[in-house]
């Protein structure tokens, strides 16, 4: 059986219809793009629109069931993922399909498990999957997996990030690219046998983008260590008649947040390490890369009561991505110092409630030794005290509040 998705668009005008019953196939097309499980039975790959998405892996896949409703703009598809050599031989995964790309879940449900129910609301979708035990239900909207129904999920999203893939080849519409590989660590790029200036450890090409009269290309190096999350360098490829350019390579430190393409150049969005830059925005026309560094828009700094306590159990870069958060740090610490902080903590760890305060304490990573930071925000009234700890016994330097015998306590006991 082939799933033809527009046939189920149809059917599912309206959200909240169950799919049912659950085929096996591996070729899907989507409103956006052709979807393809290749390879099998020893390994396998999601396969979309020329791209493979590696970092989705089983021995094999199964396409189970798809649906999505006519006025919104995401295509919901249920995988089965088989390994044979894990204890837990069958689990399944979902993906969100949209105009810009794919993203997945991470896997879930009961081991060797069967799919009984899938539905859909705008910007979620909902399945069930049953065992031999009882049943597991989960909501996914694209970014986030949660146990549960509907009625107890996150919300939906205004956009769905959709995840680069780790391909090792595409054909563009002139010509092919591909990996050629010495060794893990010594890798190029080729544009039709033509090594081109793209090289590294563990190269990957991320995405594909079609304009007028050339094509573009992302690819990445991968370092493998702990910095960055091992990422190395971003290459941007124009490929055209002429052949393969290829820009100065981009720190892969900085993630990319937004692709597109304007008066035919690749244009895109990467995260900023100073945190009074919203993002900086590179253009690459084939022949010059240029960048403009966007400010962060002002903020009113955040209140009390549920400003504070949404923060309990959440990581604590999230809170230096929020611009009303950093505002309210701005009450008592000077720019340099708030940007310390977010250094100083930058490993994360998860907000906790010690009386009347939301604190958290984190220290800077690849540096934990010798660099922490502490966080606390009063529920009460919004008041927000930190700490810089540099050093072995650390030098202390408090902001706010931290004499406050909770803030106190909290300080003392991460002094090493």
């Amino acid at each position: 059986m082939r799933f033809v998705l527009a046939v189920l668009i149809t059917v599912l005008a309206s959200a909240g219809v169950a799919q049912e019953p659950f085929g096996r196939d591996y070729v899907l097309d989507t409103r956006y793009g052709n979807l393809q499980i290749v390879g099998g039975p020893d390994t396998a790959f999601v396969f979309y629109e020329g791209l493979f998405y590696e970092q989705v892996y089983g021995h094999n896949f199964a396409i189970r069931a798809a649906a999505g409703t006519a006025d919104t703009a995401v295509d919901w598809v249920l995988l089965e993922r088989i390994h044979y050599q894990d204890a837990c031989r069958t689990r399944h995964l979902l993906l969100a399909i949209t105009p810009e790309g794919l993203t997945h879940s991470r896997e879930f449900g009961p081991c060797d498990g069967e799919p009984t129910d899938m539905q859909v609301r705008e910007g979620q979708v909902q399945v069930t999957i049953t065992d031999s035990t009882g049943s597991e239900t989960v909501t996914f909207n694209g970014e986030e997996l949660h146990e549960g129904v509907f009625d107890t999920a996150p919300p939906a999203l205004a956009n769905i990030p959709a995840r680069m893939a780790e391909s090792a080849n595409v054909t563009t519409g002139f010509g092919r690219l591909w990996v050629q590989s010495e060794s893990e660590w010594d890798q190029v790029l080729l544009h039709e046998g033509t090594p081109i200036a793209a090289t590294g450890p563990m190269l990957w090409i991320r995405s594909h983008y079609e304009g007028e009269g050339r094509d573009w290309v992302i690819a990445s190096s991968n370092h493998r260590g702990n910095m960055c999350g091992g990422w190395q360098d971003w290459f941007l490829i124009q490929v055209s008649d002429a052949g393969a350019v290829v820009a100065p390579p981009l720190n892969a430190c900085n993630g990319i947040t937004d692709v597109r393409i304007e008066n035919n150049a690749l244009v895109l969005d990467m995260t900023h390490g100073d945190l009074s830059v919203a993002h900086e925005t590179f253009t690459w026309d084939g022949i010059t890369l240029t960048s403009v560094l966007v400010p962060q828009a002002a903020a009113i700094p955040a209140g009390a009561g549920a400003d504070v306590t949404r923060w309990i159990g959440r990581n604590t870069w999230e809170m230096f991505e929020d611009a009303s958060e950093r505002a309210r740090m701005g009450t008592v610490m000077s720019p340099e110092d708030v940007q310390e902080l977010a250094g100083a903590m930058s490993f994360g760890s998860q907000f906790e409630q010690r009386g009347d305060w939301v604190v958290a304490q984190s220290c800077q990573r690849h540096n934990c030794g010798f660099n922490q930071g502490v966080l606390a925000i009063r529920i009460s009234d919004g008041a927000v005290a930190a700490a810089l700890m540099w050093g072995s016994p650390p030098t202390i330097t408090g902001f706010g509040p931290v004499d406050d015998p909770v803030v106190a306590g909290f300080i003392n006991e991460h002094v090493r």
